[in-house]
């Protein structure tokens, strides 16, 4: 799973967010990558039947863009928060890694902040 999981430069990202809509990375890296991969399979599935019945499952409330907007920013406290918890180490190899997690994490919560004070700002 690990190698399917490897950073790629942005122009280059094979990962489209349909298709890694239901579980996060973060979770998947957990499994053997077969049963990943049938997770995987099982979220588009949901996805699908998401959008397929959007309108029945869950009326609009605002635009699409600040619904989407609101939903990314929690995305993105969760990597905050995931980054912040890799803090301890065991050797210099993950102590580096740790450090530059928190500090990654702090540019996230830069993202979010912006992006909650833009649509507070917009009522």
């Amino acid at each position: 799973m690990h190698d399917r999981l490897k950073s790629t430069a942005d122009d280059e990202n094979p990962y489209r967010w349909e298709d890694q809509s239901a579980f996060r990375r973060t979770f998947l890296e957990m499994f053997r990558p077969e049963d990943a991969a049938a997770l995987e399979r099982v979220g588009r599935l949901l996805f699908d039947c998401a959008l397929a019945f959007a309108d029945e499952w869950h009326p609009k409330i605002g635009s699409d863009h600040r619904t989407n907007l609101l939903a990314f920013v929690g995305d993105l406290r969760y990597m905050q928060s995931y980054l912040e918890d890799m803090t301890e180490s065991c050797d210099r190899e993950e102590e580096i890694l740790s450090r530059l997690a928190v500090t990654q994490a702090r540019a996230v919560a830069k993202i979010a902040n912006t992006i909650d004070a833009g649509l507070e700002a917009r009522g």
